[in-house]
């Protein structure tokens, strides 16, 4: 028995909305890569056609009014009081490595 006329244009409705779909999702993805291509062409266009300036303006030389040199009494105060810090921590790590030694040879025995 052959399918009512109804019927037949319902499935191939379904049919041809199902074949739309199919081919609209890659339409899509196509025309968004067709417009980011599009925008890097413009703007690639602008930035070679845009025109520099070739003329650097550069301001005369001239000699210092006083000369600069570094403030010694801060390098040396830096230093003796760097110098100073280190030395402590070193006696300070020798004595806990002797310490910790010694007690390490008593609790041995």
């Amino acid at each position: 028995m052959p399918k009512p006329f109804y019927r037949r244009s319902w499935m191939f409705l379904v049919n041809m909305v199902a074949f739309t779909c199919r081919l609209r999702m890659p339409l899509n993805i196509k025309t968004d890569q067709l417009t980011t291509l599009q925008r890097k062409y413009k703007e690639a266009k602008v930035d070679a056609e845009e025109n520099l300036p070739q003329k650097f303006i550069v301001n005369d030389a001239y000699k210092a009014e006083k000369k600069s040199y570094p403030v010694r009494w801060l390098v040396v105060l830096v230093s003796v009081f760097s110098s100073l810090f280190l030395a402590i921590i070193i006696i300070i790590i020798m004595e806990k490595i002797s310490a910790y030694n010694s007690h390490k040879k008593f609790n041995v025995g």
